[in-house]
């Protein structure tokens, strides 16, 4: 029997009468807490060696004792490189010692393929060839890494569209003028306006829907800005459109699937779930308004209705849901007031006002009879699970940028 990290909790032997169960305990980290006589697979169903006190990973050693791998991490995801899953083992887990960016591989290959279109634009052939495909491809995995760097520092979708452009826009105009400086600081502006643009009408739409008109528009704008005409337009629109919808479909299939977003601090979410709460919160940081909504028992989401916006007031939860959400997408600490309606007011309102104070988790009148998670600006999700008195604060799998690539 496994646990939703795929950690062994008991074994049953059938093999007599009368059964024996074995059952397994861990720590966090993985330390197993029972006693076990041999090696085996134990903690997310990996290998363990007893006489070493390893977890063989395959790609690495990892200590559970001491949180840390005995080898780097290739993928380089975290602010140590030894560290596992990023110091959040409750709604992560490692499967093989490695840990891949979707925006980064996939920009790679679509990079790839346009350093293709330079270099037979100028009659590569063989090595050199060879050179202008590799180019873009490192191009293109750094443009996709400085969107997901970006949103990791705080950035959101803006700065995060602004980053990858800048770096694609520089790096591809580099590519094919032979890293002339004028040409490359050209790019690099070019860019970074039309991610700037896209990353808004991203977060503006919010989800998939966002993505495809994020990309649609930062690629158009970015074909006009270097001279394409009407018939150019329409085509990156279309391809760099389809491209970041993918892009972000899949990165959010990957991370629901394997990043901790389907088993969210032990709450089973769907993929519908998923989706919805991820995109209700880019379009929370865009609009400046909370979002949320109950998590029902079939997997779809009922939205909150529209005064909630600022403020939750009162939530009667459906029979039919078992968990809850909703957004904090302001910085802690600000203090503002909403009237009855739950809209956003100046001190100076004379009707009937409530004060509020933004905080990155639960506060204990958010608290409801079932499970519940307050999504933040800081990659985080506070988590109450029904029946406790208190929460508690995970790293989260939800993407709060849009994978966007510039489309020559």
């Amino acid at each position: 029997m496994k646990d939703h990290l795929g950690s062994i909790r008991a074994t049953i032997n059938t093999a007599e009468l009368p059964y024996a169960a074995v059952g397994y305990d861990y720590s966090a980290f993985g330390t197993i807490l029972s006693t076990v006589s041999n090696s085996g697979y134990f903690y997310t169903g990996q290998e363990y060696d007893k006489t070493s006190g390893l977890h063989n990973f395959k790609a690495r050693m990892y200590d559970s004792d001491l949180a840390m791998f005995y080898g780097v991490d290739a993928a380089g995801q975290t602010n140590s490189p030894f560290a596992y899953v990023g110091n959040n083992p409750v709604i992560r887990k490692d499967k093989d010692g490695n840990f891949f960016f979707v925006p980064i591989l996939i920009g790679a290959a679509i990079g790839g393929y346009s350093g293709y279109q330079i270099g037979k634009a100028k009659g590569a052939k063989g090595w050199d060839m060879f050179g202008y495909i590799a180019g873009g491809s490192l191009i293109g995995g750094l443009s996709g890494g400085a969107a997901a760097g970006m949103s990791a520092a705080g950035g959101g979708a803006l700065l995060s569209g602004a980053s990858a452009g800048a770096v694609g826009g520089a790096g591809f105009n580099g590519l094919a003028s032979n890293w002339k400086t004028g040409a490359m600081l050209n790019g690099a502006w070019k860019g970074a306006l039309s991610g700037f643009v896209s990353g808004g009408v991203g977060s503006a739409i919010g989800g998939g829907s966002g993505a495809f008109a994020g990309g649609a528009v930062g690629s158009g704008l970015n074909t006009a800005l270097n001279g394409g005409k009407g018939r150019d337009i329409i085509s990156s629109m279309a391809t760099g459109g389809a491209l970041s919808y993918g892009t972000y479909e899949l990165s959010s299939y990957v991370n629901w699937k394997y990043g901790g977003g389907n088993n969210l601090g032990g709450h089973k979410l769907s993929y519908t779930q998923y989706k919805t709460m991820q995109a209700d919160f880019q379009r929370s940081a865009f609009w400046g308004k909370e979002y949320g909504g109950f998590l029902m028992k079939d997997g779809s989401v009922q939205r909150l209705p529209a005064q909630f916006s600022h403020g939750l007031g009162e939530i009667n939860v459906p029979a039919e849901a078992d968990g809850f959400y909703h957004t904090h997408w302001d910085s802690e600490g600000q203090t503002f007031y909403i009237d009855q309606n739950g809209q956003k007011i100046e001190t100076g309102f004379s009707g009937k006002a409530w004060e509020l104070t933004t905080t990155r988790d639960h506060s204990p009148s958010e608290y409801v009879n079932v499970d519940s998670y307050v999504v933040n600006r800081y990659g985080q999700v506070s988590v109450h699970l029904a029946g406790f008195d208190n929460h508690h604060l995970f790293n989260d799998p939800f993407l709060r940028y849009f994978p966007w690539f510039i489309w020559p």
